[in-house]
């Protein structure tokens, strides 16, 4: 009879188990069609703003995403400048790619552009110095540098063992920014989640639970401190689906991001 019991049991909380798993799964799946509804709907009027360019075309391009042609708004000829400095970037793109040498890149841009040109934007001394100062700011700057260094891990612009030890450096920044996360997450904080997932490290689920709980009803997210719609929107939002979708199916970065293999 204990057997019997003992049998009943555990095929109760198997059962459970798998529910539960599959729970969380059509939530998942849900907060994915929801965040796609939303980008559908500003593709066609053509409202998504051209700055998250960048992440939007490799996201869609890679998970086959429909919908996500022609939907940039360009303020000038300069924006579209700015975003083809970026094409190394998109699947069937990588060579397409120039570098328009007097526009004014930030130092973050400038940082991700090193790890696509190398030593064409910025000496390899000054991009370690770069990254090094950037791993301690704890803001977007942390989070591109990490960017930086999982695309430099396809070239030869820096030794293997020095990016593995600001590697090294840059996830403990990163976690402890997850770990100090209020109730709502900030735009860097969902970045951080997705670059994390994107470069194969581990991210806790409760996590994940956070960020479907704090999804807007339009499919969208607001980071904290953002009441109503403004310019962050849209680039929160793609960070919440790229966050969704590597947690999901995960993915191959040296297939997701074009390789760009340098020899100096």
């Amino acid at each position: 009879m204990k057997q019997v019991v003992g049998l009943i049991l555990l095929w109760f909380l198997f059962t459970q188990v798998g529910i539960a798993q599959q729970t969380d799964t059509g939530k998942v799946d849900i907060a994915i069609e929801k965040s796609l509804h939303y980008f559908r709907k500003k593709c066609a009027e053509k409202e998504v703003l051209m700055y998250i360019q960048p992440l939007f075309k490799p996201i869609y391009s890679y998970y086959r995403l429909e919908g996500g042609e022609f939907c940039f708004r360009y303020t000038d000829r300069k924006d579209s400048l700015y975003i083809a400095s970026f094409a190394p970037l998109y699947l069937g793109e990588a060579k397409t790619g120039y570098l328009v040498k007097n526009l004014e890149w930030s130092p973050i841009d400038s940082l991700t552009l090193f790890a696509l040109y190398g030593t064409r934007i910025m000496s390899k001394k000054r991009a370690l110095q770069t990254m090094e100062k950037f791993i301690t700011e704890m803001n977007y700057e942390m989070t591109h540098s990490y960017l930086a260094l999982l695309l430099l891990e396809n070239t030869q612009y820096i030794q293997k063992k020095k990016l593995a030890s600001l590697k090294a450096k840059n996830l403990d920044a990163m976690y402890r920014q997850l770990e100090g996360a209020q109730e709502r997450y900030s735009d860097i904080e969902v970045e951080c989640i997705a670059l994390l997932l994107y470069g194969g490290e581990q991210v806790k689920e409760e996590y994940i639970v956070k960020l479907i709980e704090t999804q807007e009803l339009d499919g969208s997210w607001l980071q904290r401190g953002d009441a109503e719609e403004n310019e962050m929107r849209d680039h929160t939002s793609i960070l919440g689906l790229w966050a969704l979708l590597e947690w999901k199916y995960g993915s191959d970065k040296t297939l997701y991001l074009a390789k760009k293999k340098g020899t100096n």
